[in-house]
């Protein structure tokens, strides 16, 4: 159960941050 919520809070964090990460990487080039 503890496995199932730290695995959904990664998941969020990382759909959270992929549009951040894909500006920086645009603007980088």
């Amino acid at each position: 159960m503890l496995f199932l919520i730290s695995s959904l809070v990664f998941l969020t964090i990382c759909i959270a941050f992929l549009p951040f990460n894909m500006l920086r990487m645009y603007k980088l080039q």
